[in-house]
């Protein structure tokens, strides 16, 4: 899961990304970073399987910044999904045409303008790592360098 880092009154936090909004100085770290950092606590702390230390300053800090719950985001998207809600879900066929339209606009390497979270604020810069595609059958997106998977409705087309 995507997860934002943020100093909260001097206190470094993780957050889950799906349960907080974008703030100023936020760092967002998408699904392979997170992976990453888990894979490197975990080798960390392998001499010591059985020592899990309590972080309750940092843990009482980050139930201060929930806005959402990720589980009920999840449902609801999953929900959505499962009822065939054109508004919410575009059939297959329209999700491949996106993704046709916006190869035939952008190459791999190019510059794109996007959000990586909330459509809010400015797009930044990002460059195309990967041709637009259909992630696991329910999203048009691309890849880009330093994030991973764009939706393309998170790209602003000038």
């Amino acid at each position: 899961m995507a997860i934002r880092l943020r100093t909260v009154d001097g206190v470094r936090v993780a957050l889950c990304a799906a349960e907080t909004d974008t703030m100023a100085g936020d760092v967002y770290l998408d699904d392979s970073d997170h992976y990453a950092l888990a894979a490197k606590f975990r080798l960390d702390w392998k001499t010591m399987p059985d020592v899990w230390p309590d972080y309750p300053t940092e843990w009482a800090t980050m139930a201060t910044q929930k806005k959402r719950d990720a589980e009920t985001e999840i449902a609801a998207w999953s929900a959505s999904m499962s009822t065939g809600n054109p508004a919410m879900q575009p059939s297959g066929k329209e999700m491949q045409d996106a993704c046709d339209r916006f190869n035939e606009r952008h190459a791999v390497g190019d510059i794109i303008r996007c959000w990586t979270g909330l459509r809010e604020g400015e797009p930044r810069e990002r460059r195309i790592r990967y041709p637009a595609c259909i992630l696991s059958g329910h999203t048009a997106v691309v890849y880009v360098y330093g994030v991973g998977a764009i939706a393309l409705t998170h790209v602003k087309e000038d």
